[in-house]
């Protein structure tokens, strides 16, 4: 397996994505695109209408907010029960 992740439904219609990850190896190949692909298209078949995420703030969790940017994923506020703080960033995409 190159690169994993999952969706966990958190309210109705609102799905969190979790633990996006791919081997370093294989990073920037495509892999990991193709798995958010995936999980944004299964959200849809879910009749899920929001994808929300946690990821880092610091340097090394750049390439993957890009990624997250280029399918829709936008910075929102803590979701859930997650709190403000400064290595966190918080994003969502209406599907």
């Amino acid at each position: 397996m190159l690169a994993i992740g999952g969706l966990k439904v958190i309210a109705p219609g609102h799905a969190e994505l979790k633990s996006m990850h791919t081997l370093e190896a294989v990073r920037g190949q495509g892999a990991g695109r193709k798995v958010l692909q995936a999980l944004i298209k299964q959200a849809g078949t879910m009749g899920l209408q929001a994808v929300s995420l946690e990821t880092g703030s610091e340097g090394p969790f750049e390439p993957a907010r890009q990624l997250y940017q280029s399918h829709g994923f936008k910075e929102c506020t803590p979701f859930g029960a997650y709190a403000e703080g400064p290595l966190s960033v918080f994003m969502a995409c209406v599907i």
